[in-house]
């Protein structure tokens, strides 16, 4: 799938804070760690401005009326029409909304990642880590622990499509797809304003919204991390709880045919996928090999993720990824699986 940048003077619209970028796409402008808020938001191009035009329609005299039900948005440094909106849309400028993180970076309660621009200006975001030494010390040493980073993402969209929107999550927005997998998933906490009325206002009360919640929200989830750390699975709970998740045995279901051609060749993929995720559940990357339910789950989503030999796509990978998706399918089938052996008393 395209990563849908926008690009000035040959280079994308996109800023990352680090030494070198590692987004996937390889595109836009590496930051040093020290540059401050306003200077990346500058190189990446983020504060360009939108506004909102008239419409015309020609009208029996042979000229024109201003239309009352609607408007366009555009984006005038690049002479760009952006959207056909309401007459009553209400503009969010980036620098309005991208503004909401700028105290919290420089306090220190967020660390900036990473920010771009799609489609010509119809979509930016800025995302920024959640520093975990703003956490009470528990949740931070669980965070620490479990290798998660909890982000926060504010998008503004000014095609008349979609809402302002923040958003805690646990992706790392880069492109198009990974801010598709957000804004479409359900491991997310999001709040978002329509472009009416007092909208930079009320999308100010969602980012505090959504910020008051976090540490709950996160201890909530380590709650379920611990409970799948602490869970100690035997091999026969694990084929149940995992592999019968992902694969059934084909042997043992009422329609195999030991006699068919095809028979040896689909025992044996469903044999090599077996002992395939087996192995990573005490030989994936960063396990101790202590045969735990979070062990295991990791181990089916680095196969999902990076292995497309066990989990072959005949379509776009990544859009199989994405939730809706087969392979996003898997690894949420297989994490409620776990998460029933390890909290069985959940709602």
């Amino acid at each position: 799938m395209s990563h849908e940048l926008s690009f000035t003077n040959g280079r994308a619209d996109f800023f990352e804070l680090g030494e070198q970028l590692t987004a996937w796409h390889g595109e836009g402008i590496a930051l040093p760690r020290t540059t401050s808020f306003a200077e990346a938001l500058a190189a990446g191009h983020l504060l360009y401005p939108v506004e909102k035009l008239p419409v015309y329609r020609r009208n029996n005299d042979g000229g024109y009326d201003e239309c009352t039900t609607g408007a366009v948005t555009f984006r005038p440094d690049r002479n760009a029409e952006l959207g056909v909106v309401g007459a009553d849309y209400t503009v969010i400028q980036n620098e309005q909304a991208f503004g909401l993180v700028q105290p919290l970076v420089e306090s220190g309660d967020l660390r900036l990642e990473c920010g771009g621009v799609l489609r010509d200006g119809a979509d930016a975001w800025v995302l920024a880590q959640v520093n975990p030494a703003t956490f009470p010390s528990e949740v931070e040493a669980g965070l620490v622990s479990a290798g998660i980073a909890k982000y926060l993402l504010v998008r503004t969209n000014h095609t008349g499509r979609a809402n302002a929107s923040v958003t805690e999550t646990d992706v790392r927005v880069v492109c198009a797809n990974t801010l598709g997998m957000v804004e479409d998933g359900d491991f997310r906490t999001q709040a978002s304003v329509q472009h009416r009325g007092d909208a930079s206002q009320r999308l100010e009360d969602c980012f505090k919204l959504v910020l008051g919640g976090i540490v709950q929200r996160t201890q909530d989830f380590l709650a379920r991390y611990a409970a799948l750390r602490t869970v100690k699975l035997d091999e026969s709970t694990w084929q149940r709880r995992v592999m019968d998740v992902v694969q059934r045995d084909p042997r043992q279901r009422a329609d195999f045919d030991a006699a068919s051609p095809m028979a040896d060749s689909t025992v044996q993929r469903y044999t090599e996928k077996r002992e395939a995720l087996f192995g990573l559940w005490t030989l994936g990357k960063g396990h101790v090999g202590d045969g735990s339910a979070w062990e295991a789950y990791n181990g089916v989503a680095e196969a999902v993720d990076h292995d497309p030999e066990v989990f072959p796509c005949r379509s776009s990978r990544v859009r199989q990824l994405m939730p809706g998706g087969r392979l996003y399918d898997i690894k949420d089938r297989v994490f409620e699986s776990l998460l029933d052996v390890a909290q069985p008393d959940r709602e």
